[in-house]
């Protein structure tokens, strides 16, 4: 084996060349001699795995290196691959990651953009629309722009007091501050407990109102059905009355009976139906008043909504400022801190002061004392010389004494003047150490002036950009404002338009149940005028009967005479009479049925119609529905695909400063690592076992296998719901196109 093939197998393919394999001597199940010249194995640096190249696992492949580190083909001409720097720096052909990044971050970037787009419009539509699929009534949004302009000028109030409160705060004791900060959390949290009780008394009206609405509409319900089942025995009634009309004349008296006593039982119904119609006019009325009051109340819960919306922004403003007030707090209490310590100083060099004072006044007095003592001086100086003129005088025995006592009197004036001299200098000395003092308490004093003007300063200008920013926040809401202004007059254009045709269709409802009672009151006089004239129809058969009787008789006698052979022309003419009463009754009696028979057909017409206005109002409020849940299910669709989209860029990022890191500790190994001596063994007599995997990634990858199916489940279904939906608001359009 020659040395070229024995130094290639000591090395390892790596995606930019080869790189030598790490040993590891100790690992080894025997000693390692050389094959050829048995020259001991040399010592190598021991190295792990995980410090080389091939230890990055989670960018080994060689299709995700392509894209980041040059390649270097096997078949090069620098065949012992003893330097690879230059080889890496001429022939090699980089990419460019961080472009590719930047544009990939790019395209994201707008694909976002769009997405958010998409979401913020749909929000705005799916806010904008009711369960019933109709547009939100916004008639209150001129009022709440006022509101909004009231708060605002509220605001710029408390702003003001804000300022003259931190004026007075700077010119005033620290405890104004105090009181104010008190005084603002007992206002916030009046405030706070007065609108939790609005909301409160607000919940337990709508509770009641809701209530109330329950129970009317049972009660409406039930008298619903009242007058159904009245229709329904009206309606049998008159299936019986035509049942009865057709049967034949045999059972016409047991029929006159039963109409008696139907005609009873109907008058007591029209009685109820002319009870129950006032009861339903009247229900009808409450209704119409209580559709107002809820109206009002959905108006007045839009604005609480709207009212408490505006609470949470206020709340949250009202907790910016608090933090604001407490920090405020903590630095006026720190404030306070440095102003007890200053009045501490102070009181000290008061303290001091009043010790000088004291000090000067103990001058003044000893200087009073000196003054006395060179007074007495002066008068011992005067009887000196008096004494000395006496002695010069008085050359007598008295001389001694007297000299003795001018001795005495010049050894005191000598000790005065010791006393004096020493008083004079501990007193300028104290005067000196009082001055010093006093020059270096006052400029502390007065260097920290400075330093907390300097931070009045500061605090002054800290607020100054605080009041720019809530004033640029209030200017874009009032921005905000108007734009929704503008936006919100088409709504409410077309509210409007909604409103007008939902007044209109009630109109014509109106017109119909008009029409349709005034058929009721038709029907029920056709009804009085069928019973008149069976009445009529009574009589005439009860005269009838009895001219039957009498032709019955006549006709006996008739034929009794026909049998003797006598009146055959006079019975020919009585049968004729007779046929033709018979048939005239018949004509009459087809006449009513025929009647009966419309009366009925309208009735049904009637209900048809109704039936069909019922479907079509149940078949728009489906539609309505489908079309919510349509833009839901898309809305919520784009939201996932856009976390989606934002967790890949999170995870890309990583990916790139995970690359980027490896790479630049790769090259640094193998700058270090490139001229260190060949081992002179083969590679694989020492390489590290296989690495199995470890339990906690398999349940992992297993964990993250089951959620990618469940989640393509789920948007599976999504889609089919969502296509599902489609199909079915084209089919409706398509229907109502026409």
């Amino acid at each position: 084996m020659d040395e070229t093939a024995r130094e290639l197998k000591n090395f390892e393919f790596t995606p930019i060349g080869y790189m030598k394999e790490k040993q590891n001597g100790k690992r080894t199940n025997g000693p390692i001699s050389d094959d050829d010249d048995g020259i001991p194995m040399r010592k190598t640096r021991k190295m792990s795995l995980e410090d080389s190249f091939n230890s990055t696992r989670m960018f080994n492949d060689e299709s995700q290196l392509e894209e980041t580190l040059p390649r270097v083909e096997k078949e090069n001409t620098n065949v012992d691959k003893r330097n690879l720097m230059q080889e890496l720096s001429e022939n090699a052909v980089t990419s460019n990651p961080l472009r590719e990044q930047q544009e990939k971050l790019h395209k994201l970037n707008s694909e976002n953009y769009n997405l958010r787009l998409k979401c913020n419009s749909l929000l705005k539509f799916l806010n904008n629309v009711t369960d019933q699929g109709e547009l939100r009534k916004s008639l209150g949004l001129l009022d709440e722009i006022q509101e909004w302009k009231q708060k605002f000028e509220k605001l710029q109030d408390a702003n003001k007091q804000l300022q003259l409160s931190l004026k007075a705060h700077q010119e005033s004791i620290p405890s104004d501050t105090k009181e104010e900060l008190e005084r603002l959390k007992e206002r916030y949290s009046k405030l706070e407990e007065d609108t939790k009780a609005k909301v409160e008394q607000n919940q337990i009206k709508i509770d009641m109102l809701k209530s109330d609405l329950n129970n009317l509409n049972v009660t409406l319900t039930m008298k619903d059905n009242d007058l159904e089942e009245k229709e329904r025995k009206i309606q049998r009634l008159k299936s019986q009355l035509e049942e009865f009309d057709h049967r034949g004349s045999a059972s016409l008296l047991e029929l006159e009976r039963s109409l008696d006593l139907k005609n009873n039982v109907i008058k007591r119904l029209e009685e109820n139906l002319a009870k129950l119609e006032k009861l339903a006019k009247d229900k009808d009325n409450d209704i119409l008043e209580f559709k107002r009051i809820i109206k009002r109340k959905d108006d007045e819960l839009s604005k609480q909504s709207d009212s408490q919306v505006r609470y949470t922004e206020q709340e949250k403003a009202i907790r910016e400022k608090t933090e604001e007030i407490r920090r405020l707090t903590e630095r006026n209490r720190a404030l306070d801190e440095t102003i007890n310590r200053m009045n501490v100083e102070h009181n000290q060099l008061e303290r001091k002061i009043a010790d000088i004072q004291h000090l000067k006044d103990e001058l003044e007095d000893q200087k009073k004392e000196l003054a006395l003592t060179r007074t007495k001086l002066k008068e011992a100086e005067q009887l000196s010389a008096r004494f000395q003129s006496q002695i010069i005088e008085n050359t007598t025995k008295n001389s001694e004494r007297t000299s003795q006592r001018v001795k005495e009197k010049e050894l005191e004036i000598d000790n005065l003047r010791d006393q004096l001299q020493r008083l004079r200098q501990s007193h300028e000395t104290l005067l000196q150490k009082a001055k010093a003092d006093n020059n270096y308490e006052l400029d502390k004093m007065e260097r920290e002036i400075l330093l907390l003007k300097e931070e009045l300063k500061v605090t002054e200008e800290s607020h100054q950009r605080e009041l720019e920013t809530w004033k640029s926040k209030c200017d874009s809401l009032n921005r905000e404002n108007e734009r929704m202004v503008h936006q919100e007059v088409g709504s409410i254009a077309s509210m409007k338009k909604n409103l007008d045709e939902k007044l209109s269709e009630i109109e014509r409802l109106n017109k119909l149940l008009e029409q349709l009672r005034f058929e009721k009151s038709e029907l029920t006089e056709k009804a009085i005028q069928l019973q008149n004239s069976k009445d009529r129809y009574k009589e005439e058969l009860k005269k009838v009967v009895t001219k039957f009787d009498h032709l019955s008789k006549e006709y006996v006698k008739l034929r009794e005479r026909n049998e003797t052979g006598t009146d055959g022309e006079s019975s020919r003419s009585l049968k004729e009479k007779y046929n033709t009463m018979k048939q005239r009754l018949l004509d009459e009696l087809k006449v009513l049925q025929q009647e009966n028979l419309d009366l009925e057909r309208k009735l049904m017409e009637s209900k048809g119609n109704n039936l069909d206005n019922a479907t079509t109002n149940g078949r728009s409020n489906t539609t309505s529905q489908d079309r919510i849940d349509y833009y839901k299910l898309k809305y919520h669709t784009e939201v996932k695909q856009n976390d989606d989209l934002r967790t890949m860029n999170e995870y890309l990022n990583r990916v790139l400063r995970a690359i980027s890191q490896h790479v630049r500790l790769d090259l640094m190994k193998i700058r270090n690592e490139f001229n260190t001596e060949l081992p002179t063994y083969l590679a694989h007599r020492n390489l590290r076992a296989f690495q199995r995997p470890k339990f906690k990634t398999i349940a992992l990858f297993v964990q993250a296998c089951v959620r990618m199916k469940q989640t393509a489940l789920r948007h599976r279904w999504d889609q089919q719901r969502i296509r599902y939906l489609q199909r079915k608001m084209a089919l409706e359009d398509d229907r109502f196109s026409w």
